[in-house]
C-alpha cells in the first residue's frame, strides 16, 4: 500500500525533495561549487517553503551523500507529494534545477544528464498516477 501525504504537507515535502535534487544536481559534476548553493539560497529565499529546501539540500551536504542517494530520497519526497505536482510546480523544479547547474561555469554533461533524468522520473510518476 503506497503513502500518501495530506494536500497541506505535500508541498511541504515536495520543496524536501527540491531541495535534494538540487544538491544532486550540483554534486553530479564531482564538486559541490559556493555558486551552486549561493544560487539556491537566492531562489529559495523568497519561497514558501523554500527554507526546507534549503536545509534538505545542507543536510544532504552536510553528510557528504552521493549523487544516488541524495536523488533517491529526492525521489521518495516527490512520490510522496505527487498529489501537488502541477504543470506549473514541475516547470518551475526544472527551471531551479538548470539554473543552479548554470550557476557555476555552465551546465555539465552530468547535470545535463540528471535533469533530462528527473523530468523523465516525474513523467513517468504523472503518468502512473493518470491511470
Amino acid at each position: 500500500m503506497k503513502k500518501t501525504l495530506s494536500i497541506e504537507a505535500a508541498e511541504p515535502d515536495a520543496y524536501m525533495g527540491l531541495g535534494s535534487v538540487a544538491y544532486a544536481v550540483a554534486k553530479s559534476d564531482g564538486k559541490l561549487q559556493s555558486e551552486e548553493l549561493e544560487t539556491v539560497r537566492r531562489l529559495f529565499s523568497t519561497e514558501l517553503y523554500g527554507d526546507l529546501a534549503i536545509r534538505s539540500f545542507l543536510i544532504q551536504e552536510y553528510h557528504d551523500e552521493s549523487v544516488e542517494t541524495a536523488y533517491a530520497f529526492a525521489m521518495r519526497r516527490v512520490v510522496a507529494s505527487r498529489q501537488v505536482l502541477d504543470d506549473d510546480m514541475i516547470k518551475h523544479f526544472v527551471s531551479v534545477l538548470q539554473q543552479v547547474a548554470d550557476s557555476s561555469d555552465g551546465i555539465s554533461a552530468g547535470e545535463k544528464a540528471l535533469i533530462r533524468r528527473f523530468q523523465r522520473d516525474i513523467d513517468k510518476l504523472r503518468a502512473d498516477v493518470a491511470q
